[in-house]
């Protein structure tokens, strides 16, 4: 049997690794939302948030039948999560403070489900929201 200079696997290695590298992350580019949208009302709710406008975020963008139906939910909310999304948010809002980046929405008999890039070395950020009677509302943070 006569001996390959090279392993025998390694053009199959080699294409894959080619395969895997092709299919890299694609980064999307920050875009200003349409009026009416999901992605809209995320970019106003998020610009609240980041500005420490807790009430005003919970009166205008909180579902109140998925997030801020009880005083203890907006209670837990305004002590625990909008802190945390009020750090996060600076990061969120691109452009002027007028765009978002986006990198996939998911729209199921759940909500919209919107990943934003926040931070480029981390995974998308989920938020979902839901539309109302009175139009788009947080569901999740």
């Amino acid at each position: 049997m006569q001996r390959l200079p090279f392993p025998a696997g390694l053009p199959i290695a080699a294409a894959f690794l080619a395969v895997v590298l092709a299919s890299g992350a694609v980064r999307s580019e920050p875009v200003v939302p349409a009026p009416d949208t999901a992605e809209r009302a995320l970019l106003d709710g998020l610009k609240l948030i980041r500005d420490g406008k807790f009430d005003a975020w919970i009166g205008q963008w909180c579902s109140t039948k998925e997030l801020c139906f009880t005083e203890k939910s907006i209670d837990s909310l305004k002590k625990y999560n909008l802190p945390v999304i009020q750090r996060l948010a600076a990061r969120c809002i691109r452009g002027a403070g007028d765009a978002l980046e986006v990198t996939r929405t998911v729209v199921d008999d759940k909500g919209t489900k919107v990943f934003v890039a926040c931070d480029p070395e981390a995974q998308p950020r989920p938020f979902t929201l839901v539309k109302e009677a009175k139009g788009w509302r947080f569901k999740a943070l």
